[in-house]
């Protein structure tokens, strides 16, 4: 057997593991017992090792998307909430410890207690909502699947008021015989019943179009503020009518509270065994994406590193610039791979001898591993980078400073469908000071929180300053002294930033309260109401435009432009990996559609950089971006960023394929005719009423969506970026001829030549 020595020798690799065998081996087996029990550890009998072959026995196809499953410590995390704490010692350890000499222990008496610890043991774990559910199998009567979703044909009619509430009355119906007692075969255990109150309702939202099926409804946290809904539009299922709706969390990626309170109040509980609904974790394999069933989502593309690394960011985007070479695609600074185009970068820079550049790595993120290259460099320096991998950039030396500081901007965009492209930007992106003022001294390459404007490296300065969003700031806090920053090197690499490689994007810890906010008075850029803080939102950037007579929406829409190209020029990849994966799983509609399911979207933090010409330069793309709440500002704007997506992604509350209408549109009514071909769709020939079944079936989506897009703002899709596309995908031509004759006006009434008369009536028309 191993000796004590060697155990030790173990601990670094299997701390968890080291502990139980540790209890095992000791001589004195009662004090490892009662040290066990006050510890409330598992059975003895029952090792991690063990607990992860078994999970990883059970685990669903779909979980084999991410590289391993979230950790066992982590599972009752749900809404910022920990495993229960370790209950004192109990009365019968205390008993079997007394029975147990110290110099002699005894078999009886060790098992005794060991027993004594396993039960208790028993007693402190979660509790079973918290628990991976008994597996089951379920005998489901043909005539619960029969049931439709949507409006019946016999009780169609012109009446709005109607239609409504029988599509809320099918969507109860529906909603309650989910929440029926199933029949379960023998031996099964039953599912215990929830309390009453412990979990929120869940909340659908009912379709704009009769017959179409509704989507999850997910509300913000309670202090953030309520969402302004159209109550018409809103069906709240609890108690025997609440469904059960899963998600999984991968464990590849942090586990951010906006994240996981917006499931938690959009109804959502994690999946240990049941089939999720949304999977949340990394970038999917094309091969797992195939195995979706029809109702599932994941929050990545495939191949989208095409956009995260920034050395493939630059061939594609440099792709676009030898297509067209007037300079509509120059979108970032100038730049060179090395050690690749080491000598190409040469010849640049004795072009330009007084020019600054910057090296970045390729794939890494939170300011870390950056380097300020002057315009005089020793040949040690030019060695050491001609041998590592990375990027050169130019750096912007004149950038729009913002009383006297450098700032840069983190915009969100959601990507609802690469084909057809729709893309979404959220109103409310950040801005993001440095520490110190801005100078071009040489002396001052070196100074981090002066070139860099990343949060992870100007947190620990002592000027930097929380944004509290109107509330009271806490007691301060002993911050890093300036000058221990200032002589840091700028390759020097943060404690609590992971690269963006393994997407465990962790840079901003949670409820961080780092910094002297009371010594920062004056130091830092005040905003428009005169409060010094280092981050300000795009609101307060605009307040502060007009007051210093810049024009903001310029270079808003300039802006727009820049997220728009970036996308194009990254569609090709990310659609070809996507079409690998292509999931043609239906539910048994009738409805012909264009395309696989829509199995994916993503969030995309861009950060943009503006000069004093007002010219927009875009950094770095993040495929991760943190949604950590590092401040109340944080907290307020990513839960709303969060849980407006996960409304307009359209989650479908149906736990297995459901026929969504019924009928589909061709029999009701509509002409069954030829699909039109890409050039015909750009002909002006064609008009739009004479689109068929599919074609309308994928503007009705891009519509759908548009009215419950929150706060966010479509950018896509545009008429003024269509001939950027280099292949020209059937969908983008079909929102391209609805946008030109007239798009979202359409619907209106009194327009009903620009529409057939088999659609679907439209019930409501109002945005949320």
């Amino acid at each position: 057997s191993p000796s004590e020595a060697q155990l030790l020798s173990w601990k670094p690799c299997f701390e968890e593991s080291f502990r139980v065998f540790n209890y095992i081996m000791t001589s004195d087996v009662a004090a490892a017992v009662a040290v066990a029990a006050q510890s409330a550890v598992v059975p003895l009998e029952a090792t991690n090792r063990s607990k992860r072959r078994e999970s990883r026995e059970q685990r669903l196809s779909p979980w084999n998307l991410f590289s391993r499953t979230a950790p066992q410590e982590q599972i009752g995390l749900l809404a910022g909430r920990k495993l229960l704490p370790p209950r004192p010692q109990t009365p019968e350890v205390s008993q079997a410890i007394e029975a147990e000499p110290a110099d002699a222990p005894s078999r009886s008496a060790s098992g005794a207690a060991c027993r004594a610890a396993q039960n208790l043991g028993r007693q402190a774990r979660p509790s079973s909502a918290l628990r991976r559910p008994p597996a089951r199998q379920v005998k489901r009567s043909k005539s619960r699947e029969r049931h439709q979703m949507g409006v019946p044909h016999q009780v169609r009619c012109r009446s709005r008021g109607r239609l409504r509430g029988v599509q809320r009355q099918r969507a109860l119906q529906l909603l309650q015989r989910e929440g029926e007692e199933e029949e379960l075969q023998d031996g099964q255990v039953p599912r215990a019943p929830a309390i009453a109150g412990q979990r929120p309702p869940i909340k659908l939202l009912l379709s704009s179009f009769a017959g179409h099926p509704p989507v999850l409804l997910f509300d913000y946290h309670p202090a953030v503020g309520e969402k302004q809904m159209d109550p018409d539009r809103i069906v709240c299922c609890e108690g025997r009518g609440r469904p059960e709706i899963f998600f999984s969390h991968s464990g590849c990626v942090h586990r951010y509270n906006a994240v996981l309170n917006s499931f938690y109040y959009g109804g959502l509980e994690e999946s240990f065994g049941a089939v999720p609904t949304l999977l949340w974790g990394g970038i999917p394999r094309p091969e797992a994406l195939r195995e979706f069933r029809a109702f599932q989502k994941t929050n990545h593309f495939p191949a989208s590193w095409h956009l995260g690394r920034k050395d493939l960011l630059w061939r594609n985007i440099r792709s676009m610039q030898q297509r067209y070479p007037d300079g509509r695609f120059d979108l970032m600074p100038q730049t060179f791979l090395v050690p690749g185009h080491f000598k190409f970068w040469m010849a640049a820079r004795e072009l330009e001898p007084k020019a600054w550049w910057i090296w970045k790595p390729i794939n890494s993120s939170c300011g870390r591993g950056i380097k300020l290259l002057p315009s005089h460099l020793t040949n040690k320096v030019i060695a050491r980078l001609e041998s590592k991998q990375g990027i050169i950039q130019r750096y912007v030396e004149r950038p729009l400073l913002l009383d006297g500081y450098k700032f840069d901007l983190r915009l969100y965009v959601v990507v609802t469908s690469f084909d057809p492209l729709k893309v979404y930007l959220f109103k409310e992106g950040l801005v993001r000071l440095a520490t110190e003022r801005y100078s071009l001294n040489p002396n001052s390459l070196k100074k981090r929180t002066m070139h860099l404007t990343n949060y992870s490296v100007n947190k620990r300065s002592a000027k930097y300053v929380h944004n509290r969003d109107g509330k009271a700031p806490p007691a301060p806090k002993v911050a890093v002294p300036e000058e221990d920053l200032a002589t840091m090197e700028l390759e020097e690499e943060p404690e609590d930033c992971p690269t963006e490689a393994g997407l465990t994007d962790m840079n901003e810890s949670e409820d961080e309260e780092e910094g002297d906010e009371a010594s920062a008075s004056g130091t830092s850029a005040s905003d428009p109401q005169g409060q010094a803080t280092s981050k300000w939102t795009l609101k307060d950037l605009q307040e502060y435009f007009d007051a210093k007579g810049l024009d903001y929406p310029l270079v808003l829409s300039k802006i727009k432009e820049l997220i728009v190209k970036s996308l194009i020029a990254v569609e090709t990849p990310v659609v070809s990996a996507w079409h690998n994966g292509a999931n043609y799983a239906r539910r048994s509609n009738g409805a012909s559609l264009v395309g696989p399911n829509q199995t994916c979207f993503e969030l995309y933090g861009f950060d943009v950089l503006v000069d004093q010409k007002l010219r927009p330069w875009l950094l770095e793309v993040n495929t991760c971006p943190s949604l950590s709440s590092s401040s109340p500002l944080d907290k307020r704007l990513k839960t709303q960023l969060v849980a407006d997506m996960l409304t307009l992604v359209g989650l479908s509350p149906h736990c297995e394929e459901r026929p969504s209408s019924g009928r589909s549109l061709s029999e009701k009514g509509a002409r069954v005719h030829t699909r039109p071909t890409v050039e015909r769709l750009q002909s002006e020939n064609l008009r739009l009423r004479d689109l068929g079944e599919a074609e309308w079936s994928i503007i009705l989506d891009a519509h759908d969506e548009y009215l419950r897009r929150g706060a966010y703002e479509r950018i896509f899709p545009d008429l003024n970026f269509q001939e950027f596309f280099r292949i020209q995908r059937y969908g983008n031509c079909v929102l391209a001829k609805w946008l030109r004759e007239g798009g979202e006006t359409c619907f209106l009434p009194g327009r009903e030549d620009l529409r057939p008369n088999w659609l679907p009536l439209q019930l409501f028309t109002g945005a949320c």
